[in-house]
This record gives C-alpha cells, sequence and structure tokens, in this order.
C-alpha cells in the first residue's frame, strides 16, 4: 500500500491554461487537471476506459458527439476510444480527476524499433530507438545526431518517459510522452541545455 497526498505530488504545466498531476498504479493511473480560464483539451480518445469527476468549477465535455456541461461533485464515465473535447465553461477555474483502468490484456509493450521526429527551436531530427520493456521497466538504445547512448526510463499506462546522456550535451537529455495505441507516441523532450522541443514517433 502506498499513501499519496495531492499537495505533494509533482505538477506538471502542459500549457499556460492546463497543469496536470499524474499517479500510477500497476494497472490503474489517476489524473489530476487544474484547467484556467481559456483552457480547451483537443479532440482525443484513450484505448481504455477512463471515469471523470470534476472536482471544483464547471466543465463542457464532449464526448462521442454527445455533449454534457459537469460541475462540481458531478461525474461521467467515458468509455474506450470515444472520441473526447473538453473545455472550461462560465469559470475562471475548474479541477478535474480522472481515472484510468488499464487490463492487463492491454497494456502496452513498446520494445522493439521505433522512428522518431524530433522538432525544435534549432532545428528538427530524425533519431531511432530501440526499446526492451520489463513490465514497467524501459531500457534500450538512442541512435542519433548525438552519436549513440543506452537510455533508462519507466512505462506507466499510456505515459512513456526514458533519459539518457550525451558527451555533446550539458545535462540529460529527457523524453516525456503519451502512447496513441501500441505503435504511435507523442510528447515533449528536454535536450539539456540545447533547448526543448515535441516528438512524434513510429513502432517500425
Amino acid at each position: 500500500m502506498k499513501l499519496y497526498n495531492w499537495r505533494e505530488v509533482p505538477e506538471d504545466q502542459l500549457n499556460p491554461t492546463i497543469s496536470r498531476q499524474m499517479i500510477h498504479g500497476e494497472t490503474m493511473t489517476v489524473a489530476r487537471l487544474r484547467l484556467r480560464q481559456g483552457a480547451i483539451v483537443p479532440l482525443h480518445h484513450h484505448v481504455n476506459e477512463q471515469i471523470s469527476m470534476v472536482e471544483s468549477g464547471r466543465l463542457r465535455f464532449v464526448i462521442a458527439g454527445e455533449e454534457c456541461i459537469l460541475s462540481g461533485g458531478q461525474t461521467v464515465t467515458i468509455p474506450a476510444n470515444a472520441p473526447l473535447y473538453t473545455m472550461l465553461r462560465r469559470t475562471v477555474y475548474a479541477v478535474v480527476i480522472a481515472a484510468l483502468l488499464l487490463p492487463a490484456a492491454l497494456a502496452a509493450d513498446i520494445s522493439g524499433a521505433w522512428e522518431f521526429a524530433v522538432e525544435t527551436s534549432q532545428g528538427s531530427g530524425s533519431p531511432s530507438f530501440e526499446f526492451k520493456q520489463n513490465g514497467e521497466k524501459l531500457t534500450g538504445t538512442y541512435t542519433g545526431m548525438f552519436g549513440k547512448a543506452p537510455l533508462t526510463g519507466t512505462v506507466k499506462g499510456e505515459q512513456v518517459e526514458f533519459s539518457f546522456e550525451v558527451s555533446d550535451v550539458d545535462g540529460k537529455i529527457r523524453y516525456k510522452g503519451t502512447l496513441e495505441g501500441a505503435t504511435r507516441m507523442k510528447g515533449e523532450v528536454e535536450l539539456g541545455d540545447v533547448g526543448k522541443g515535441t516528438f512524434t514517433a513510429k513502432k517500425k
């Protein structure tokens, strides 16, 4: 058993209007989102069923073409693979908690060769990765403009994180991404002192 306090869970600023905290279990992820005025969660879907509860504020959900307005204390179930769009409605602040259950049969295994497309303010790149996954533990090899390097990381539900070090960069290179099915992912990358960027990836 492990106890958590939301006040102590790290918070990632996804963009100027949305921040996110996440707690991962072996087969479940719980995310707590803070949405500020102007916030929009663009159209997306999850491969698993999701349950979302609005902790405070007022949010508009469009789920598979059907609209519902949720206020603090209300909850909605979202079927697997249902197209989902969310936006803040008539309030300047809202908090929503989303629980995603990932059955073992759907658990991702990203082992194998992947091609990445990285975009930064310094330019673009096309590194390749060879991943080996054992449960939530991730190891592998990076090959790209910085040479070749071993990597380590984790796969927790749809969330993938890994990092590695190369001689040409001061600090670790860190990738944080979200799986889109079993063969695609996208996310953000921190390139040490070189800068930051975004990436998309596809399994070969």
